[in-house]
């Protein structure tokens, strides 16, 4: 029996620690899922106030509202959490409107604008500057119709003022709620029980049966709320703020969120406590919190009768046993993270380990993967002006913004060259120019920040090549590292570093090209042929121009077939028809940096022209 019961409280602690880890963790990802969206109103807020002073001052109210339109279009597409974004007029009819559309995002017709419903326009009117409305959970509406599969949402939305203080519209947000539900479902994977979110009349908002949610809003479904399954339960979570404790019915533990309290200026912060709070509730069920438990106990009745006394006897020794145990692994769990900073788990996969002990001396493995290299332009100009802690923070910032746009395209970084990444990508290169195009939507983002703390913007040249590499472990046995070699990785490393004589962002070889599938979207165009000393194989280099601003975009892309022509000429040595081609493309697209190098390259082959073996091929 007392074995039993030392096993019965132990699972029983272990489980109460798993479940409050897993409230914990949700209450972090929910509170800083709406922070973000409130620094991206903030910040929405600044820009369009800025363009509706200049729509104002100088008239121009078509140009003007294209511009907004196109840096909504543009925030919507990166971000890809907003539903919606509007700017309203101060009568509350829409003055603009763009939709995400699954990733494209579009401007709604004029002809299909509307008023804003009744309820949200006059509380989001009567704010003052600085003031911030938020909706509370909802579904999306259609026509006077709730969509169909059910969207959920939470609208946010603030006044614009002038510099004199005059509102000038409203801008409003609709937050698509489901990515912020989409992380109890993760929750659930490995959790013990049910986690589930209750608004303050406990109403499900998240559940793990989809058919309770949404009965404060769906009709049928009024009669599905917390309290009448566990009354005696709803009575204690409604009245505290956090609790854990066990009833008849289970393991309950919850915590109270105030989403309100994340807005800088909430309309009332007398009524909060009573009506705007969301519970993050997980219920472990008592048949789940005492199986382990019960199933020892069984074993004990079946088998261990006779050898009660002498288990009773021993269990201090079993307590101090495991006691040690749980010391040894986590100093085991500690060494694990401690190893998974430096060697990423991705390595692991690829050299077929389980453990990082596992890992030997020389072990390796030769595969086709795509080598990543990225560099920050003019970093020593930048660092000179810094201490070394700024250096550091600097770096590790910037790294930061870059890291998990790499993993979320099935990439990891393989090490940090001072200022300069190196990354993997062992499934496709699609992932890998994917990913270098994000990262630079995210760190034009990042640079809007710098610029407004008074910082020079970070500017970044990206290079890619794909091909066999071997990746392996070097070193001895007392110090060792992982590493990728091969004339692969080199050749990305130099190609990245043409990016500066080139001036552009992004350079890879033709064998990414000739691997991305046939409609692959990005905005490509071939800029050289160059040989690497010592190989006799010439690579054809491309540029994707899709991070250039979008004016420059628009004429690059009106240009590519008279520059796709002055290469061809370029190649065939017939430099006079390339210059006047140049020249053109020069002229279509000012602050295009390639024409300039071909003009130049022209004048010196007419004046000393190449010899028979001319193929338009440069040395690397």
């Amino acid at each position: 029996m007392t074995l039993y019961l030392i096993d019965l409280y132990k699972n029983e602690a272990i489980i109460q620690r798993h479940v409050t880890d897993h409230v914990s963790i949700l209450s972090e990802i929910v509170t800083g899922e709406l922070k973000q969206v409130v620094s991206d109103l903030l910040f929405l807020s600044e820009y369009s106030a800025e363009y509706q002073e200049h729509r104002a001052n100088y008239h121009q109210y078509e140009s003007v509202r294209e511009a907004e339109l196109k840096y909504y279009i543009a925030f919507s597409k990166n971000r890809k959490i907003y539903d919606q974004i509007r700017f309203l007029e101060l009568t509350g009819e829409e003055m603009l409107r763009v939709r995400y559309n699954d990733g494209q995002p579009a401007e709604v017709p004029k002809s299909q604008l509307q008023s804003v419903a009744p309820d949200i326009f006059p509380e989001i009117a009567k704010l003052s500057m600085g003031e911030i409305y938020m909706s509370p959970f909802s579904l999306s509406v259609e026509n006077g119709e709730i969509t169909i599969p059910l969207k959920p949402n939470i609208q946010l939305g603030m006044p614009i003022f002038c510099k004199d203080n005059q509102k000038m519209g409203i801008i409003l947000l609709d937050y698509s709620g489901e990515r912020l539900l989409r992380h109890f479902t993760r929750m659930l994977i490995d959790a013990p029980g049910q986690i589930m979110l209750l608004n303050a009349d406990g109403y499900w908002i998240k559940s793990g049966n989809s058919t309770d949610e949404w009965g404060f809003i769906l009709k049928e479904r009024q009669d599905r709320q917390f309290q009448n399954i566990f009354p005696e339960e709803w009575q204690r979570i409604s009245t505290h703020e956090t609790a854990q404790f066990i009833s008849a019915n289970g393991l309950f533990t919850f915590l109270t969120l105030y989403p309100h309290t994340l807005i800088q200026h909430p309309l009332d912060d007398s009524n909060l406590s009573q009506t705007d709070y969301w519970k993050i509730v997980s219920y472990v069920p008592s048949d789940i919190l005492y199986e382990e438990s019960q199933n020892f106990l069984n074993k004990l009745i079946i088998i261990y009768i006779p050898l009660i006394i002498f288990i009773g006897i021993g269990a201090l020794m079993l307590s101090l046993i495991n006691r040690r145990r749980q010391l040894a692994e986590q100093h085991l769990r500690e060494q694990y993270i401690s190893y998974a900073r430096f060697i990423p788990h991705e390595f692991l996969k690829l050299l077929k380990k389980r453990r990082f002990t596992d890992i030997k001396l020389a072990d390796h493995i030769q595969q086709d993967m795509t080598i990543f290299f990225s560099d920050i332009r003019s970093y020593t100009k930048l660092s000179e002006s810094m201490s070394p802690r700024e250096t550091f923070h600097f770096l590790n910032t910037y790294f930061m913004q870059v890291d998990p746009v790499i993993k979320k395209n099935s990439g990891f970084i393989d090490k940090f060259i001072g200022d300069a990444i190196m990354a993997i990508f062992p499934e496709s290169p699609h992932d890998a120019l994917s990913s270098v195009i994000e990262i630079k939507h995210q760190l034009d983002i990042y640079n809007e920040g710098r610029k407004q703390a008074g910082y020079h913007p970070v500017q970044v040249g990206f290079g890619l090549h794909c091909g066999e590499v071997t990746l392996g472990t070097v070193g001895t046995p007392n110090r060792m590292e992982t590493t990728v070699i091969g004339d692969t990785v080199n050749l990305a490393s130099r190609i990245e570093s043409l990016t500066k004589v080139f001036k552009v962002d992004i350079i890879f070889s033709d064998c990414v090209y000739n691997r991305l599938p046939e409609n692959h979207g990005f905005n490509v165009r071939e800029i050289d042929t160059v040989r690497v000393r010592g190989k006799q194989r010439p690579v054809v280099l491309y540029e994707a121009f899709d991070t250039n601003e979008p004016t420059v975009l628009e004429e690059k892309r009106r240009g590519l077939p008279l520059f796709q022509q002055a290469i061809a000429y370029y190649k065939a040595g017939d430099f006079g028809k390339a210059m006047a081609l140049f020249n053109q493309c020069q002229e279509l697209c000012p602050e295009d940096t390639l024409p300039p190098i071909y003009i130049k390259r022209c004048n010196a082959l007419l004046r000393v022209p190449p010899g028979p073996d001319w193929a338009g091929i440069s040395t690397l």
